[in-house]
């Protein structure tokens, strides 16, 4: 498993939307069969403030990327760069970037020397960022363990979505389960049955997508810099080009 301290890694999690949270905690209680030799231990709650940021013309996005600022407690600060989803058998498949921050302003990671603060620099320029969309997250945690190894971490979250115009914020109810891929089969099984009996589906939006949906926001497509196919009835010039074109996109 992961902390603010990880730097890069690979991120394997499921999503699953609930009508409500507390069935789920009741069945995490006592669950009927969580899996052999799994156990279930309560790691407490969680106060999460998430900020997405990009620029006007969407750079950070462009890249391939989502920019997040996280505090927790507003204590502790840390920037993330995930990768646009992935997915594979349910299962999101992400990378993350991740650097601790002395606070949570966006001042602080355009000035990062870690590995958010560079990357952003170098695909922002001198662009502003801008604050996208806030979340507010309530987190209940537990780890799941196998013979004392921590293989995953359960969450479930109420996250909200504050609007403007003094509109209600849209609420999200979530449970995601994390893990690294040697776990991933040995959780297959306990994810099934949680799904099945605490009636969740997977989730179709990402926490950001959702957000985007909420306030409105879509992305730009990205700049049209002509055409990127190749063929033997052209020259190497052209071929030079269509070439230049792919990796500039």
């Amino acid at each position: 498993m992961t902390d603010a301290l990880t730097l890069d890694h690979r991120e394997l999690e499921w999503q699953f939307e609930a009508i409500g949270l507390r069935p789920v905690a009741r069945w995490l209680a006592h669950p009927a069969s969580p899996g052999s030799n799994l156990r279930i231990e309560p790691l407490g709650t969680v106060r999460l403030v998430d900020v997405y940021l990009d620029t006007e013309d969407w750079r950070v996005y462009h890249a391939g990327y989502v920019l997040r600022l996280r505090s927790q407690g507003g204590q502790l600060f840390e920037a993330t760069l995930k990768s646009h989803d992935g997915e594979r058998d349910g299962l999101r498949d992400r990378r993350e970037i991740t650097e601790s921050l002395p606070d949570g302003t966006t001042e602080v990671i355009l000035a990062a020397s870690g590995p958010v603060g560079r990357r952003v620099r170098a695909v922002i320029g001198r662009r502003p960022l801008r604050v996208c969309a806030t979340l507010r997250t309530e987190r209940t945690r537990y780890a799941l363990v196998v013979e004392d190894n921590r293989i995953g971490e359960l969450t479930l979250d109420a996250t909200s979505i504050p609007l403007d115009d003094n509109l209600d914020p849209v609420r999200l109810n979530r449970v995601e389960v994390e893990t690294g891929e040697e776990s991933v089969e040995h959780l297959t099984s306990f994810v099934s049955t949680l799904r099945e009996a605490c009636g969740l589906q997977p989730a179709t939006l990402s926490k950001f997508d959702a957000a985007m949906i909420a306030h409105g926001l879509r992305p730009e497509s990205a700049v049209d810099l002509g055409p990127e196919a190749i063929d033997q009835t052209m020259t190497i010039g052209e071929v030079a080009h269509a070439v230049l074109r792919r990796h500039f996109a």
